[in-house]
């Protein structure tokens, strides 16, 4: 996996990925075309990009990334857009919101506001549903930032972390080589506070997740946030 240092490092890298041909059943979408489309559309709305964060498979043909957004002046959250494109016939094309925080966690939605495999009339398809979530970019992140006010008040004591980590390991969301850090970061939050709330289980949790390969990346994080507004019953 390639974590880019900068932006433009990373669009150079993708763009010099060879595009695969286009067949009966295949319609491949270039990274440049799904990058290009969603700054122009995104920013011609007023939604202003401050940072681009992307993530690519050693050879280019799976990437994602994060458009962070200006956020409220004064506040520490930033709206967020994850999405992910593929070269290959078994990754779909995604997006998704969430708020970033400037401690690293970002909090995304329970399911994909875009998914759809490269087949038939993606790209048109696509070019829909950018400029629909782009219309609907300040509701979703309005929402989210009430979710997470809720989360910081929920009080979870040891048995109900272990609970939950248990849970997330028995849903093969985070894998075993992760979780010895991620409790680790527990424990060290435990002794600084002597208590942890839902926000920081979410955020400590995100973080370990952020280890995977672009192609997972997206999936795990939608399945844990999903398992946790089940648990917590926020939806």
């Amino acid at each position: 996996m390639i974590v880019f240092k900068n932006s433009e490092e990373a669009e150079e890298k993708l763009n010099s990925v060879p595009l695969p041909e286009k067949e009966k059943r295949y319609v491949p979408i270039s990274h440049n075309f799904l990058i290009e489309n969603i700054s122009t559309v995104f920013e011609l709305s007023g939604h202003i990009i401050k940072e681009k964060k992307y993530k690519a498979d050693m050879d280019g043909k799976i990437m994602s990334a994060n458009f962070l957004f200006e956020g409220t002046p004064g506040s520490k959250s930033k709206p967020l857009l994850f999405f992910q494109n593929s070269y290959n016939k078994m990754v779909p094309v995604k997006m998704a919101v969430g708020l970033y925080e400037d401690d690293g966690s970002n909090l995304l939605i329970k399911d994909f506001r875009f998914s759809r495999k490269h087949t038939g009339t993606v790209k048109q398809e696509l070019i829909t549903g950018i400029n629909e979530l782009s219309a609907q970019f300040n509701d979703l992140t309005e929402k989210h930032i009430e979710r997470i006010k809720v989360y910081k008040i929920l009080k979870l004591n040891k048995e109900e972390i272990i609970e939950l980590t248990g849970k997330i390991i028995y849903n093969d969301i985070l894998n075993l080589r992760m979780i010895p850090k991620l409790m680790k970061r527990i424990k060290e939050t435990f002794e600084e506070t002597l208590v942890i709330n839902g926000w920081e289980f979410i955020s400590l949790a995100s973080n370990a997740l952020r280890t995977l390969s672009s192609r997972q990346e997206l999936t795990k994080k939608l399945e844990f946030y999903k398992l946790i507004q089940n648990e917590f019953k926020i939806y």
